[in-house]
């Protein structure tokens, strides 16, 4: 049980205009991207500019500027089933930023990948979100991830949050 509340205001759920609101003001990293196979790596970055009404050549110039942030500046035109895991995984990354979210949630962003692109996109994600001052909420069963990533750890226990003071003592 609960609320939840953003920017100290209490999310309406059945309010339309308000989910429109949050909508805007979120972003998500899923743990396994959930970017349109059909769509090259531009366009499914693209598309949440889209999907808000943007024109497509702006949306598209924004989505080249995210993917030269992330790196992928040259495999723009690429389809997915080309890029690697970890290239897939900054495409979704590029998708999430292009919409200048303030609040960034990540489920499980580095669970498919192995160590090395994982500790790059950790080392990405935390980059970007203190360039632009982005809070970053993530959920993560690799204490590792979180420790690399963000400055305060919660632990869910029994459906209770319970704050981790010590990064060092991660379970």
């Amino acid at each position: 049980s609960g609320t939840v509340a953003f920017d100290n205001t209490p999310a309406c759920f059945d309010k339309p205009k308000h989910i429109r609101h949050l909508r805007r003001q979120l972003s998500f990293i899923f743990q396994q991207g959930a970017l349109c196979q059909h769509l090259n790596a531009q366009d499914n970055v693209a598309l949440p500019l889209i999907c808000h009404g943007e024109q497509k050549k702006v949306a598209l110039s924004k989505a080249t500027e995210a993917l030269k942030q992330v790196r992928l500046f040259e495999y723009r035109q690429r389809y997915l089933e080309t890029l690697s895991g970890g290239q897939q995984q900054r495409v979704a990354i590029a998708r999430a930023l292009v919409t200048g979210a303030r609040t960034l949630l990540c489920d499980e962003p580095t669970s498919a990948l192995d160590q090395d692109t994982s500790d790059h996109i950790t080392q990405l994600i935390r980059q970007l979100s203190e360039q632009h001052h982005l809070t970053v909420i993530m959920v993560t069963h690799s204490p590792r991830a979180a420790a690399q990533l963000t400055d305060r750890i919660y632990h869910l226990h029994q459906g209770e949050l319970i704050p981790n003071h010590s990064k060092t003592q991660i379970n």
